[in-house]
């Protein structure tokens, strides 16, 4: 991914902790951020960013007023209409680490306001490319408390339902962490009011248990790291153990602005039914644990056909996306394959592809 940054504040160490993942483009000199959005420099226009990112901290520049972002923002997209333009709320979206966010020293000496804390929770917008999405119940996926107050009682929060079932549609997984009774989840999950219900989610974790024990089992239930998850929790508290368990998760403020983490990306059939894809391989496991492998392998009734190249080169590089030093891990094999084993395939005349399918 090419990330264009623009800031009122220096932002080379960010780009450098950026570096090693994508291509990143910052301005000369300091503070020129309008400039540059009215008038894009050559190389910023060649440079072709997938994202442009215009980080300003209020505390230290008051004068950027709300009309200069907004006529910034859309001589950018007009500039460069295929590109995505974000501009974070950093005061919200660091407000979780108080005076944590801030390091005096660094503005003094490099005109840099944050500290090491702040700039990885900034680089958690860009990388790693995330993919699944952990979503709290009570007073986040709905107002009040199901225990308490009845599923009749509790109001459903559509805006936010609504953006996670158009975020599922784009591929991206749905899972729900709450510390609660599932005789008493599952009633509201079936409430016609709700825009999300249970089918709408990979996996879900309803227990007492704390929220980062559940979510390091559904990452490895979904085979995904940790740092591919975006945690919402209305729960300061729940929020705060999550970044402290597992620093890795993008755990955002409350109510989220989610459209910062999830960048809109060309999507494959196979994204689409992501989250029927983990339901079947969870399908898959618990009948794997119960047989032989040969018995398991029959009862997969696996079919495969042969194919000309369709999308599916596209699935076999789409673990690739965003990462140069990436590899694909066969799951049969305890090799990796790296891009360049795909090129003299990519390159034969007389390629076939065959898609396997089974029973579930």
């Amino acid at each position: 991914m090419k990330i264009a940054i623009l800031s009122n504040a220096t932002v080379e160490m960010l780009a450098r902790m950026l570096g090693g993942e994508h291509a990143v483009w910052t301005a000369p000199g300091f503070g020129a951020w309008v400039e540059i959005a009215l008038a894009p420099p050559a190389d910023l226009m060649s440079f072709s960013p997938d994202i442009v990112a215009i980080l300003l901290d209020e505390r230290f520049s008051k004068d950027d007023a709300r009309s200069r972002i907004d006529d910034a923002v859309a001589l950018l997209a007009a500039a460069f209409p295929k590109t995505k333009v974000i501009v974070p709320d950093l005061k919200t979206l660091l407000s979780d680490l108080g005076d944590g966010a801030y390091d005096e020293r660094m503005w003094k000496l490099a005109k840099m306001p944050w500290s090491m804390d702040a700039l990885l929770e900034i680089k958690k917008l860009f990388t790693p490319m995330k993919k699944v999405l952990a979503l709290d119940l009570d007073n986040t996926l709905w107002k009040g408390v199901v225990g308490e107050d009845g599923v009749d009682a509790i109001v459903p929060n559509e805006s936010l339902q609504r953006e996670a079932l158009l975020l599922k549609e784009r591929g991206v997984v749905l899972v729900a962490l709450s510390k609660n009774n599932q005789e008493d989840v599952a009633p509201a999950l079936r409430d016609a009011r709700m825009c999300l219900h249970e089918d709408d989610f990979a996996a879900m974790r309803v227990n007492w248990d704390a929220k980062s024990l559940n979510l390091s089992d559904v990452a490895r239930e979904l085979n995904v790291g940790v740092d591919s998850f975006v945690f919402v929790d209305d729960n300061p508290g729940n929020r705060a153990e999550m970044r402290a368990s597992l620093p890795e998760v993008a755990v955002t403020p409350f109510p989220p602005d989610l459209s910062l983490y999830f960048h809109s990306a060309a999507l494959t059939d196979e994204d689409r039914m992501r989250t029927a894809h983990y339901k079947a391989e969870s399908l898959r496991r618990e009948e794997a644990s119960r047989l032989s492998l040969d018995d398991y392998l029959r009862s997969l009734d696996i079919k495969n056909e042969a194919c000309a190249e369709d999308e599916s080169v596209q699935r076999l590089h789409k673990p690739l996306d965003g990462r140069r030093r990436a590899s694909v891990r066969c799951r049969f094999s305890s090799r990796d394959f790296h891009t360049s084993f795909f090129r003299p395939v990519r390159r034969s005349r007389a390629r076939r592809f065959y898609p396997c399918d089974d029973r579930w």
